[in-house]
């Protein structure tokens, strides 16, 4: 679900849960073009249906999925959940 050849320098993580998908669309009333990083690009597709994003599926704990969504990305913005993150550190 990969989209290449975009002018969009804004990454945002986290996309397609509550604080995300407020924070995608507020830049999409702005016409800011945006790409997502999401680990579902079936949950995604539901957000895609109203705006236009570019969607790129990935794991932020899989870096070797992330080189595609970051190529040419200027900036990010890490809206995905760090509760995950740190019950998998404490197991770890």
């Amino acid at each position: 679900m990969n989209n290449r050849g975009s002018n969009s320098n804004l990454l945002v993580t986290g996309a397609t849960g509550l604080s995300g998908s407020i924070v995608v669309r507020e830049f999409a009333k702005q016409n800011i073009p945006i790409r997502i990083l999401v680990r579902s690009s079936e949950k995604a597709r539901r957000l895609k249906r109203n705006i236009n994003v570019e969607i790129f599926e990935g794991n932020m704990l899989s870096p070797d999925t992330l080189q595609t969504a970051l190529n040419g990305v200027t900036k990010v913005l890490l809206i995905s959940s760090a509760i995950k993150w740190w019950r998998l550190r404490k197991r770890l």
